[in-house]
C-alpha cells in the first residue's frame, strides 16, 4: 500500500510520519533543514514533495512568478486560460520584495535532501494548469535563490521519474523505454542548458497520439482540431 499524506508543513509530524515508513508527505518543511533532518529524511527513503508554488513559511512561490514572469501575457495560457481568469493573478496581485520570500530556502532544503540519497518528487499542487508543473521545476532549480538548489537535470528527474515511482507508476511512465506507455513531450530546446526551455514544446506525445504542444491539435495518427473552450463559444 502506497500512503501518502498531507504534511502541514510541520516538522515534526512530517518526521515522525517519514520515521513511520509513509510512502511520501506533500507540503513543504518551511525552516532551514540542517544535515541532520536532511540526512534521516533521506535515509527513510520516504518520499519529499515541497510544493514550492505554496510554500510555507512566507509569501507563496505562485505569487512570485506572477510577480516576475508576467504569466498573464502568455500566449499559449490565454489559449488555455479564460481572460478573467488570468486578471485576478496576472493584472491584480500584491507586489512583494524578492528577498520576502521563502521558497528558495525551502528549494535548497530540497536540495539537501536529494544529495543526502533522499526522494524527492514534483508536485504543483494545481495552481497554475498547466504552467504550474514547470514554474515547480523552475523553483526546484533554484529560480529566485542563490544557486543552492537543485541541478537542472535534478529537478527534471524529481518531475518525471521519481514522480511516477512515488505513485506506483514507474513500470508504465516516468521514463522513456522500451514497453511503457508512450506518454513524453518534445522539446525545441535543452533544459539541461536553461531550465525555462521546459516550456518550448513542440510536440506532445500521449497515448501514442501526437498533438502540436501550442495548440493542441491532434497530427498524428490522424488530424483533430481542438475543440473549442466555454468561453471560446459564441453564446
Amino acid at each position: 500500500m502506497l500512503l501518502t499524506a498531507e504534511g502541514g508543513g510541520e516538522l515534526f509530524s512530517d518526521l515522525s510520519m517519514a520515521l513511520d515508513g509513509f510512502t511520501a508527505f506533500e507540503h513543504s518543511l518551511p525552516v532551514e533543514l540542517g544535515d541532520d533532518a536532511a540526512q534521516f529524511l533521506a535515509e527513510t527513503k520516504t518520499t519529499y514533495t515541497p510544493t514550492l508554488l505554496v510554500s510555507y513559511g512566507g509569501p507563496w512561490g505562485e505569487l512570485y512568478f506572477w510577480q516576475e514572469r508576467n504569466a498573464h501575457a502568455d500566449p499559449k495560457l490565454n489559449r488555455f486560460t479564460p481572460h478573467f481568469a488570468l486578471d485576478a493573478w496576472g493584472r491584480r496581485h500584491p507586489w512583494v520584495e524578492p528577498s520576502e520570500y521563502q521558497f528558495p530556502l525551502v528549494a535548497e532544503g530540497v536540495a539537501k535532501v536529494a544529495h543526502a540519497g533522499g526522494n524527492i518528487s514534483l508536485g504543483a499542487h494545481g495552481q497554475v494548469q498547466g504552467l504550474g508543473p514547470h514554474w515547480e521545476i523552475w523553483a526546484m532549480a533554484g529560480e529566485g535563490g542563490r544557486g543552492k538548489a537543485l541541478t537542472a537535470h535534478e529537478a527534471l528527474r524529481a518531475a518525471t521519474e521519481r514522480a511516477a515511482e512515488k505513485i506506483g507508476l514507474l513500470p508504465d511512465l516516468g521514463t522513456i523505454e522500451s514497453g511503457k506507455l508512450a506518454d513524453m513531450i518534445v522539446l525545441d530546446a535543452d533544459p539541461i542548458a536553461d531550465i525555462h526551455n521546459t516550456t518550448k514544446i513542440h510536440w506532445v506525445v500521449k497515448n501514442g497520439e501526437i498533438y502540436e504542444g501550442e495548440t493542441m491539435k491532434r497530427v498524428w495518427p490522424s488530424v483533430v482540431e481542438p475543440p473549442l473552450q466555454y468561453w471560446q463559444q459564441q453564446p
